[in-house]
């Protein structure tokens, strides 16, 4: 049986019971993708016919939210795969930004961040150990659109990557009763500190909201070593119900293992959530993943810090915007958010 929860409005005040309501009837009527990640199917992209492959994958990608490809082309190209197949479906699916990452300038400098175990960097991934369910792209107000992942070298034990379709899950729920998830469109459904001494940040906001483009978006994660998840007390069931769907093994959940060099897949940030098991390296096999982050905002290419999401008009009166602009701190001590530049 499904968890159901229905937000008592009366305690938002009338202008977020009003937005919240009018958001989640159009979440419920707004486009998705119409099946889930685990329908997706694998496309091979050959250099001499790389047009005809990216049209397969945009369809793929506006189906189940996730386009998954073998490339079968040259390695030595000036321009690294991940990138000559991204911007090219970049242009079929309508993102307008490359997001260049800071650690793009390490290691190879190719325009990918390189994940890997590496005992000099921190955070999960950058670890073998299990990936929790997340988004890319925390602290960045929801602009992360799409995320790219292409394996360079597959390790002695492959890590299992699985994405969900959070949207179309909660989608499903609001068929039975569209009330039963109103909640996760309130202000303060989730709270997610990454602690990171001072470079810590915390967000507060809703689990389902709608962007600024008034499209249907997802704002959900699990704790991990470095990130601490609060959910409001009357949404804990609902939220273990969306973890629980989250999971490999779920109905709808895709999962790949990346141990095929040249395997490669585009995910909608936005919609869906992923997560990764553990993996091992051999002496001389290490699992080596690139990343490209894309975004559906014009001049978004760089990564900021913030601690809230860029959202419909819809919440303007009761949102405030300017927390979702310039770079911000959170004082684990004193529990205050500051705006530092």
């Amino acid at each position: 049986m499904h968890p159901v929860f229905s937000h008592a409005r009366s305690e938002l005040g009338p202008a977020w019971s009003q937005a919240l309501l009018d958001a989640s009837k159009k979440f419920a009527s707004a486009s998705l993708p119409v099946e889930s990640p685990a329908q997706t199917v694998e496309v091979d992209i050959h250099v001499e016919r790389i047009q005809d492959g990216v049209k397969e994958l945009a369809e793929e990608y506006s189906r189940t939210g996730v386009a998954l490809f073998n490339y079968l082309g040259d390695a030595e190209l000036p321009v690294h795969p991940l990138l000559l197949v991204g911007r090219l479906l970049a242009d079929e699916v309508g993102w307008r930004s490359e997001v260049v990452h800071p650690a793009e300038r390490e290691d190879a400098r190719d325009g990918t961040v390189k994940l890997y175990h590496s005992p000099k960097w921190l955070g999960p991934a950058m670890d073998s150990s299990a990936l929790a369910v997340h988004q890319d792209g925390f602290g960045n107000a929801g602009s992360v659109e799409s995320v790219g992942l292409f394996v360079e070298s597959g390790g002695a034990r492959a890590a299992t990557t699985y994405f969900t379709n959070l949207a179309l899950v909660v989608r499903n729920l609001m068929l039975d009763d569209p009330t039963s998830v109103e909640g996760l469109f309130a202000p303060d459904a989730i709270h997610v500190t990454s602690r990171r001494g001072s470079s810590s940040l915390r967000t507060t906001g809703p689990i389902l909201f709608l962007d600024e483009l008034d499209r249907p978006a997802v704002n959900f994660r699990e704790s991990d070593s470095d990130t601490v998840v609060s959910i409001r007390e009357d949404l804990l069931d609902m939220y273990h119900y969306l973890l629980s769907a989250s999971r490999p093994g779920a109905s709808g959940v895709l999962e790949v293992q990346f141990n095929q060099t040249g395997t490669g897949v585009f995910s909608n940030n936005r919609l869906l959530v992923h997560g990764r098991t553990a993996f091992t390296d051999g002496e001389r096999q290490r699992r080596v993943l690139a990343r490209k982050w894309w975004s559906s905002y014009a001049g978004f290419e760089r990564p900021i810090k913030v601690p809230g999401f860029r959202v419909s008009r819809l919440y303007s009166e009761v949102l405030n915007s300017d927390r979702v602009e310039g770079e911000w701190i959170f004082d684990e001590v004193s529990g205050l958010e500051s705006r530092v530049r």
